[in-house]
């Protein structure tokens, strides 16, 4: 195994940031110090169910990229904003029970995956 030995040497600091640049990082600073206000005051029932609606919109939207149904725009925010029950699919009309079963091994695959995450 080849080791070549590389010799120390300061690195050059960055060069400053252009304008434009600068002015759109300001701009996530600014957007990241909201939501870590945001986040501060949600109780703990708020962040679950905030985690509960992104994963339900996971799961429908991945169902529709890998083509396992097509609904409407409409109907998956009902179902992210009211959850994956026969009810919700009823009133929004062509959801199928075989797409709620879809959806809910999906909400569960992504759930179990995003906690090996944390």
């Amino acid at each position: 195994m080849d080791r070549r030995i590389v010799p120390w040497r300061r690195i050059e600091p960055l060069a400053p940031l252009n304008g434009e640049i600068a002015t759109r990082l300001a701009g996530v600073d600014a957007l990241q110090g909201a939501w870590k206000d945001v986040q501060a005051r949600a109780s703990v029932a708020e962040i679950e169910a905030s985690l509960k609606r992104r994963l339900r919109k996971h799961a429908i939207e991945t169902g529709i990229i890998e083509r396992l149904y097509d609904v409407s725009w409409g109907v998956t925010e009902a179902l992210v904003a009211e959850g994956l029950t026969t009810e919700v699919a009823l009133s929004e009309g062509n959801v199928t029970e075989s797409t709620l079963l879809v959806d809910d091994a999906l909400a569960s695959a992504i759930g179990r995956f995003s906690e090996h995450l944390a």
